[in-house]
């Protein structure tokens, strides 16, 4: 189960639209209920409030934080690399 601390990492890596974020990141993982269809909204919402222990769905969540993140900071690195070499050279 995701406690407060968790979840204030997995909202603060994920940011705006965090559920979302996470439902699209199980669908390109594959990641379906037993009959083959996506987790619905209010799961992965009860999962990240810990409202509801699934060990599946919290796997995915940090699985899509940690991708977020490592993204996030690739874009902050491109930006700041960007930024530099043009100052350098301007």
């Amino acid at each position: 189960m995701i406690n407060k601390t968790q979840k204030k990492a997995l909202l603060k890596s994920l940011g705006k639209k965090h559920i979302h974020k996470v439902m699209i990141y199980a669908e390109e993982n594959e990641v379906l209920k037993d009959t083959q269809e996506p987790f619905s909204h209010s799961t992965f919402s009860a999962v990240i409030n810990g409202r509801l222990d699934h060990p599946v769905i919290e796997n995915v969540i940090f699985a899509a934080a940690s991708y977020h993140y490592a993204l996030s900071q690739k874009e902050a690195t491109a930006r700041l690399d960007f930024v530099n070499k043009i100052n350098k050279n301007g």
